[in-house]
């Protein structure tokens, strides 16, 4: 069971804080966060653009928070750490990915950057390529069904359902 899932079991209040650096990172844990959210969006701030960047397709945003998480995070914390990772790769193959988070050492993945930011027009068209909410509730299934912890933003009643639906640990 993942690090994340272990804390759930307890029924405690949860205390997981964004980042996008190892500093802050370490500030959250001499905090007393209880799981770290390595997200893209907080990369971007720690660099000086605005978070609403991290939705623009100007670069893998997985790779992004990939390299800065494994190199920043994951060395300096013994908090678990969830990885933001978005749908929009052209072959994404969901059960490696997961595979590859867990093999990187995360605790688990959030949905993030969530196509949900986008207009319900914008999410009907991602949706029909493949990159819509339904693929990111099957990606963060996949994460969770390697044993670690997926969470799941949403913006609306129906996309909580879909997670709901499958079983994801947070929503």
């Amino acid at each position: 069971m993942g690090a994340v899932r272990q804390i759930l079991t307890d029924g405690s209040f949860l205390i997981g804080a964004a980042i996008g650096s190892g500093s802050t990172a370490m500030a959250a844990q001499r905090g007393r966060a209880d799981f770290l959210i390595a997200l893209n969006a907080g990369r971007l701030r720690s660099m000086g653009v605005p978070s609403i960047a991290c939705m623009l397709p100007v670069f893998d945003a997985t790779t992004l928070t990939e390299k800065f998480a494994g190199e920043e995070v994951l060395p300096q914390t013994k908090l678990p750490v969830l990885l933001g990772v978005n749908v929009w790769e052209e072959r994404l193959d969901v059960t490696q990915k997961a595979m590859s988070i867990q093999r990187a050492g995360f605790a688990g993945a959030v949905n993030f950057p969530s196509c949900m930011h986008y207009s319900h027009a914008m999410q009907q068209i991602l949706a029909r390529t493949g990159r819509g909410i339904e693929q990111e509730v099957t990606q963060l299934k996949a994460v969770q069904d390697v044993g670690l912890t997926a969470m799941f933003y949403c913006a609306t009643r129906t996309q909580a359902r879909l997670a709901a639906d499958v079983g994801l640990d947070m929503v």
